[in-house]
C-alpha cells in the first residue's frame, strides 16, 4: 500500500471512529491529566508516554480501541502501549509486581504494541497456557499522537462477563518493568456503555482531528506537481 493511500485509510478511520463514538451504544471515553506519571515510574518523562484520552468502541464483532497521547508517539525510545482488558476474570496483575501500581486495573487480556503498529494480543485461560496472537498488518494504526486498534472479539472470549460487560485500561511504557510503566488511563478500568461525557469525548475529537488534519496536510504536499 502506498504511502497516500495509508494517509487516507488512516484519516478516514480517525473520522469514523471520532464520529461514531457518539452514537454507538456500547462505547466510552476517559480523560486523563496531563502529567500525572506514576510516582514509581524511573523512566524519562515523555508526553508521547502520557495519556490524553482512551476510547473504546464495540462495533459489531469488532473491538475498537483508539488512545491519544499529548504528543506524537516515537519521540521517545522504544515506547511500548498496552491495552488491559478484563473479560470476566481480570486481576490486578501488574500490583503483585514491586513496584506495585495498577491495584484498580484488572485484565485478563492484554495487547500490546508499538509505534511501528505491530503487535500481540494475549488472552489468559483457566489452567492452561496463554493464546497468543500476532496481529496481522493494518491492525493497529499509530497516527502522530493517535493509536487506533480494530481486534476482532472472537479472539477475545467471554470469561465471565457479556461484550458490553468487557472493561479496559490503557497504560504505556518505557521498557520492561512495573518501574517503567509511566500512566494509566485512567487510574481504574472503565467501561464501554453509554454515551461519553462531553468533556472527554471532546478531548479524543481534538486529538483525531490533529492526526487527521496532519495528514491531509501530508497528503496536499504529496500530490502537487514538482
Amino acid at each position: 500500500m502506498s504511502e497516500k493511500s495509508c494517509s487516507c485509510w488512516a484519516w478516514l478511520m480517525s473520522a469514523s471512529i471520532a464520529s461514531t463514538l457518539a452514537f454507538a451504544p456500547a462505547a466510552a471515553v476517559t480523560g486523563d491529566p496531563q502529567g500525572d506519571f506514576l510516582s514509581t515510574f524511573a523512566g524519562v518523562p515523555a508526553a508521547d508516554l502520557d495519556v490524553a484520552a482512551a476510547a473504546v468502541l464495540i462495533d459489531g464483532e469488532t473491538l475498537q480501541l483508539g488512545g491519544v497521547m499529548f504528543d506524537r508517539i516515537g519521540i521517545s525510545p522504544n515506547p511500548t502501549y498496552v491495552w488491559g482488558i478484563d473479560r470476566g476474570s481480570g486481576t490486578a496483575g501488574l500490583f503483585t509486581g514491586a513496584p506495585s501500581v495498577g491495584a484498580n486495573v484488572l485484565f485478563d487480556a492484554v495487547l500490546a504494541f508499538g509505534t511501528d503498529g505491530s503487535g500481540q494480543l494475549v488472552a489468559f485461560n483457566d489452567g492452561a497456557p496463554p493464546t497468543v496472537t500476532s496481529l496481522a498488518a493494518g491492525t493497529i494504526g499509530v497516527f502522530g499522537s493517535v493509536s487506533i486498534a480494530r481486534i476482532p472479539l472472537a479472539l477475545l472470549p467471554s470469561r465471565g462477563f457479556s461484550t458490553n460487560q468487557y472493561s479496559y485500561n490503557l497504560w504505556t511504557r518505557a521498557g520492561d518493568g512495573n518501574a517503567l510503566i509511566a500512566d494509566f488511563a485512567s487510574d481504574r478500568n472503565f467501561f464501554a456503555e453509554g454515551v461519553p461525557e462531553p468533556g472527554t469525548w471532546a478531548l479524543l475529537l481534538v486529538g483525531f482531528g490533529a492526526v487527521g488534519a496532519t495528514l491531509r496536510r501530508r497528503f496536499a504536499v504529496e500530490a502537487t506537481p514538482v
